[in-house]
């Protein structure tokens, strides 16, 4: 959570230069903006609300678990878009990682892959695309997703392609306790850094968004990203 505060607090300080980079990556802001306050309006009323009584009944190191056990399963999406990408060495990392984790770590519960080193990427669908020479598109405010690319958005579908059969044998309500914790645990973890927000909540969101978007897609090459550490995906 430091890491946390320290990037945001870094990416605040450059709002204003970041702001207008990214003008041209919004044409829609009008409409973006729309939905923006839309799910605003979710998130006060109800998401948020459901954060903050979940951190307030939750140990530690059960939220510490349960954030480890969502963080394993999303290295299934990326594996297999690592290996669409034809990036050897990063998905050898990522077979490690979710393979030592998810038998010696309690199915993912315990996260002993960073604490020996190997290092996470997010790698996405949309980011495939952009690989094999499509562009990433402008940005959009979706409806309860939050802030994608038109690339993003595609690759929503076949990423959750990856994980279906892991949940095939499930009982729906199950699913559904399953995938509202994970909200529910991704929204509790920000709420820490909310305060060092400034300014234009929707830019400053817009831009946090943009530069992690451009740091996944480049894999940290060559880039000054005050958002390069993993703990900043969900925020």
């Amino acid at each position: 959570m430091i890491r946390i505060a320290l990037a945001i607090m870094l990416l605040a300080t450059t709002l204003g230069a970041q702001a207008a980079r990214y003008d041209e990556r919004d044409p829609y802001e009008a409409f973006n903006r729309g939905v923006f306050a839309f799910n605003e309006f979710l998130d006060e009323w109800a998401l948020r609300p459901a954060a903050q009584a979940y951190r307030f009944v939750t140990p530690d190191f059960v939220d510490s678990g349960i954030t480890n056990f969502f963080n394993n399963l999303r290295r299934i999406p990326t594996l297999g878009n690592q290996i669409l990408q034809l990036k050897v060495t990063p998905a050898a990392e990522t077979a490690t990682s979710f393979i030592f984790d998810t038998f010696f770590g309690l199915g993912g519960f315990v996260d002993w892959s960073h604490r020996w080193g190997l290092r996470d990427q997010k790698e996405d669908f949309g980011q495939t695309l952009v690989h094999w020479g499509l562009p990433d598109g402008p940005y959009l405010m979706l409806p309860l997703l939050g802030p994608r690319t038109v690339s993003d958005a595609v690759g929503i579908i076949p990423d959750s392609f990856w994980t279906r059969d892991l949940y095939s044998d499930v009982h729906g309500d199950t699913q559904l306790i399953a995938q509202t914790v994970n909200v529910v645990d991704r929204r509790a973890d920000v709420i820490p850094a909310e305060r060092f927000i400034q300014g234009d909540k929707y830019i400053f969101l817009r831009n946090a968004y943009l530069e992690r978007r451009e740091f996944d897609i480049h894999d940290g090459l060559m880039l000054d990203d005050p958002f390069a550490g993993d703990d900043l995906d969900d925020f």
